[in-house]
């Protein structure tokens, strides 16, 4: 049917592909998120529909959540919460859903009824993916056929690599004990920040996990339409600069960040302050860095040397894709010059100033087009590479869209000074206490969690 649509007639497309996802499952869920926050290279229609995804899919059945229950704790979520609905979640996504319940927690001798999020994870994730994964194999086989005198069978076969080295990347994302671990490092660091914060632990399982309520947070969008006029401004730039301040910290001083901050999984509250939420994907830049700056560095500035062997150096077979260099090179100096991307001399300076923010950005997604379609190339990416692409990519997108009706020139205004004064914000903070308010002594230091899946304090009526 996607074929069969008359090629400008982007809305129905867009209601085929957003079809097409919500059928094949959660790899295919996981794909149109990356998509929407690659969306500038979209149509606008396609794009809207894909967007969907990054906020929710459809819920978990009833039936599906029990079944959780059942094989992790032995029971159903009724016996072991207070107001745990399973017809309800509050959130759905490719993993899993998200519900609302109270838990009685111990603090001391005394017993305390908490409000907790529960997250629970689908039934045979790994299978899914697969099954989405040769899905797409066998598309692209098949479409050999109906082109069989073409040249498209090296670029079809690079793209089935490309495609389970992009899987790869997921895998991390299914097992909740994993996503606990890096929850639980954040939530200690950001215990020092006054600027973003990560819900604490209770609990977990490798499908469930319990963790801190957030009283105040909201969606981005939900938060910035509460105010109007210049107040409305002066907040989405207040976010974007805390957002930018919360990634440099996470990159330069952790050395690893969030994997999928799309806006879906970023929450804030009414004075600009960050919630992260969903762990289950996090990028180490250790080791990255140098190999990272080079290939940046050589896109912006079009050194078309640099980049190819770059890219060589990041790709799964490094000494057949060197043998090609030439003809990797021209490619690329073909695909650059598509995209009226040119080399910077001497005055780059001058000749960034004149392209201004619109020719930085197209020089920025030039840098992350050409790494996630290296398969044109008949050259597959490794998945840890092709995965700090989309995830930085992310980040780009979700701070540009914090910007909605500002003016560029604002934005790089804002950047320009956000970045300049990030030692010094980082030094004062550092110095200054916390916000006690988010110091949330709920989660037992003591106790090894979330490793350690606990039992509840008292069996509670069904």
């Amino acid at each position: 049917p996607f074929l069969q649509t008359d090629p400008k007639d982007f809305k129905q497309q867009a209601e085929i592909v957003a079809k097409m996802v919500r059928e094949f499952g959660p790899l295919f869920i996981k794909m149109a998120q990356v998509a929407a926050a690659n969306s500038d290279f979209l149509p606008d229609e396609i794009s809207k529909e894909l967007k969907v995804f990054q906020e929710d899919v459809d819920p978990m059945s009833a039936n599906e959540v029990y079944q959780a229950f059942i094989e992790d704790y032995g029971q159903k979520p009724e016996t072991r919460y207070f107001g745990f609905d399973v017809n309800k979640p509050i959130k759905s996504g490719s993993i899993g859903s998200v519900f609302v319940a109270k838990k009685p927690i111990k603090h001391g001798t005394e017993e305390v009824l908490v409000p907790i999020v529960v997250k629970v994870a689908r039934h045979n994730l790994e299978r899914e993916f697969a099954m989405g994964s040769l899905a797409i194999e066998l598309m692209l086989i098949s479409s050999q056929y109906w082109a069989p005198h073409s040249k498209l069978r090296p670029f079809l076969a690079a793209m089935s690599e490309q495609i389970k080295e992009f899987t790869k990347g997921f895998e991390q994302e299914l097992d909740f004990k994993h996503e606990a671990e890096v929850q639980s490092r954040f939530f200690h660091r950001a215990l020092s920040s006054p600027v973003w914060f990560v819900p604490g632990l209770y609990g977990g399982t490798g499908r469930i996990l319990e963790m801190e309520y957030l009283q105040d947070a909201m969606a981005i969008n939900q938060a910035i339409d509460r105010y109007k006029g210049s107040k409305k401004k002066r907040f989405q730039r207040k976010l974007a600069e805390n957002f930018l301040y919360t990634m440099l910290e996470h990159m330069l001083i952790y050395q690893e960040f969030h994997g999928d901050l799309h806006p879906g999984n970023v929450m804030v509250d009414l004075d600009a302050r960050l919630f992260l939420i969903d762990w289950g994907n996090a990028v180490d830049m250790r080791g990255k860095w140098s190999l990272l700056g080079r290939y940046i560095i050589s896109v912006v500035s079009v050194d078309i040397d640099a980049l190819t062997l770059t890219l060589i150096q990041m790709s799964t077979d490094q000494k057949q894709n060197l043998a090609r260099y030439d003809e990797i090179r021209a490619a690329l100096e073909e695909t650059l010059d598509k995209k009226a991307v040119t080399p910077l001399g001497k005055d780059f300076a001058v000749r960034l100033y004149k392209e201004g923010q619109d020719g930085f950005r197209q020089r920025l997604q030039t840098a992350i087009h050409l790494m996630s379609n290296t398969y044109q190339l008949d050259m597959t990416i490794k998945s840890d590479y092709l995965h700090l692409s989309r995830s930085l990519f992310a980040m780009v997108g979700t701070y540009n869209n914090l910007y909605k009706n500002i003016s560029g020139w604002t934005m790089a205004r804002d950047l320009v000074t956000d970045l300049a004064f990030f030692p010094f914000r980082y030094t004062y903070n550092k110095i200054m206490s916390p916000n006690p308010e988010y110091n949330t002594p709920s989660l037992d230091q003591e106790s090894n969690l979330p490793l350690k899946p606990f039992e509840p304090i008292k069996s509670l009526p069904r």
